[in-house]
């Protein structure tokens, strides 16, 4: 591979191909087409921010603790709070935002590990995957 050089033309801010299968490997991410087209991955991502912020402002939610993935305009929670009535007023706030198709509340009440965390990261992850496919598995909240 050399310096790079050559095999690095094309790519933005000097990236070489070797560091960028690197990060790949190293994560433990599996890469896969997104079958959304630019717009709808610009429109969910900016929902999940403003979803993020919304919760951000209600005092008493927790928004660091919780995840939240937008996929065509569905919004998916997941994570932990201390309890039933956060959970609960975590997804009225979401449902309240525009743009939300739908509201997939997933968080549940009480703590995790770290293993549990990296466990659900992978869940989440593999849900929005399957929903892309149009074969979302996810269970209806609890």
């Amino acid at each position: 591979m050399g310096d790079g050089r050559a095999a690095g033309r094309g790519l933005e801010f000097g990236l070489r191909p070797h560091g960028i299968r690197g990060a790949g490997v190293g994560t433990g991410y599996k890469v896969h087409r997104d079958e959304r087209t630019a717009g709808q991955q610009i429109d969910d991502t900016t929902g999940a921010s403003r979803v993020k912020l919304s919760l951000a402002g209600e005092r008493g939610v927790p928004a660091r603790r919780i995840d939240v993935d937008v996929v065509e305009g569905v919004v998916h929670l997941s994570g932990f709070v201390a309890s039933k009535e956060i959970r609960q007023r975590a997804g009225e706030i979401v449902a309240e935002e525009d743009g939300a198709r739908e509201v997939r509340n997933n968080l549940q009440v009480g703590t995790r590990t770290w293993g549990e965390a990296l466990a659900d990261r992978r869940a989440g992850a593999r849900v929005k995957f399957e929903q892309k496919r149009g074969r979302s598995r996810l269970a209806s909240p609890r």
